[in-house]
């Protein structure tokens, strides 16, 4: 089953191959977007770039105002059919940020206001608001409380 809230900006070319998928309000879904798996839940003013993987195999979460770059991989099971060496969920939290081709492995929360740098490979839960960079992804700062998505979600609020 496919829900797909109001708002919405969905390209033509998305693959949706996934068993049951909700998506939230003012979501954009870009070119060759794959959704693969069993379960996906997407928040409201979620952006997927172009040739972005997800898949819901062991289930994945991912918070509203959340960017998912191009061509990034989130994988919630590794194996083949008849062989599998890990499934289990992924969350991505509110306001966090995979940059161009980050990769986030199967178990994995990435934190409220957290950053995945370009090319990551994560394997370990991101705390929040933590930038992550290299492979494996290991912690590279924190982000002050004036830059995250958050604080500036709330000032936007106030006016």
């Amino acid at each position: 089953m496919i829900k797909i809230d109001k708002g919405h900006r969905v390209a033509s070319s998305a693959s949706f191959q996934c068993k049951n998928i909700s998506i939230g309000k003012n979501c954009v879904i870009h070119e060759r977007a794959t959704f693969l798996g069993d379960s996906i839940s997407i928040g409201d003013n979620v952006w997927v770039g172009q040739d972005a993987v997800l898949d819901g195999t062991g289930g994945l979460e991912i918070g509203d105002n959340v960017t998912i770059g191009i061509r990034c991989s989130v994988f919630t099971h590794a194996g083949t059919r008849g062989f599998m060496l890990k499934k289990a969920a992924v969350v991505i939290k509110d306001c966090a940020w995979l940059m161009s081709n980050a990769t986030v492995n199967p178990g994995v929360t990435v934190g409220r206001d957290s950053r995945v740098y370009n090319a990551a490979v994560v394997v370990e839960n991101v705390p929040d608001a933590t930038a992550v960079a290299g492979v494996p992804a290991r912690a590279v700062g924190k982000i002050p409380a004036g830059e995250r998505m958050s604080a500036f979600l709330k000032k936007q609020a106030r006016k």
